[in-house]
């Protein structure tokens, strides 16, 4: 069986049930995750929500879209007004319909349905769905980056890891193409946090084998 690759994210197990109950009528092989980014919990803490990530092959990806594509239209008009999206601004409402790779395609329909019920006019830039190829690679800046060097001087064994997480991280988007989670910029510190580790690991290593060497003697 090829690789699962995350296919779309929720913020509750409940949201998800439409699309497993889909992947089962197909019998399309599918896995759920528990997700925090790796780097959130290194590091930045447990601020941020969990997600539940819903992974399938590769290859099945355009296949599932075009499923979801044709089904959306008609859930979306039997939308429960509870749903957590009716609580949002108009702002919010906005942002979720111009990060499709952030939001699950229900939740993009859906956004349009409330601000269309709310007499809201959408921008003519956003009126047209953001392709879901499109992603814009995220930025680690300021004090987040500032604890990674940190890390990398103090804690080097942690540096290594935070260092290869920003160089080496990936997104997996609703096509199925791969790219990078990090921009350039944040790819750069992460290469210079992981040498910087390996070169202050080599030495805390020399420390300790020379200090060990001096209590045998």
């Amino acid at each position: 069986m090829s690789e699962l690759l995350a296919f779309s994210k929720f913020f509750a197990i409940q949201e998800a049930e439409p699309l497993i109950e889909l992947l089962r009528r197909e019998q399309i092989p599918y896995s759920i995750d528990h997700e925090k980014e790796v780097i959130d919990r290194v590091y930045i803490g447990d601020n941020f929500d969990p997600l539940f990530t819903v992974n399938i092959p590769q290859e099945k990806f355009a296949f599932v879209q075009s499923l979801i594509d044709n089904e959306l239209g008609s859930a979306t008009k039997e939308a429960d007004p509870t749903h957590y999206l009716y609580s949002f601004t108009d702002a919010e409402l906005l942002d979720v319909i111009n990060n499709p790779n952030e939001w699950n395609q229900y939740d993009q329909v859906l956004s349009r349905q409330i601000l269309s019920e709310r007499g809201v006019e959408i921008p003519s830039d956003k009126k047209e769905p953001r392709s879901i190829d499109e992603y814009t690679p995220s930025s680690v800046k300021g004090f987040i980056l500032v604890r990674g060097y940190f890390a990398a001087f103090l804690i080097p064994l942690i540096g290594v890891f935070i260092g290869r997480t920003l160089m080496n991280s990936t997104k997996t988007l609703r096509s199925g193409r791969q790219v990078k989670m990090y921009d350039q910029s944040t790819i750069k510190h992460g290469e210079k946090i992981f040498v910087i580790s390996l070169i202050f690991l080599a030495f805390y290593l020399y420390l300790l084998i020379r200090r060990s060497y001096f209590l045998t003697v």
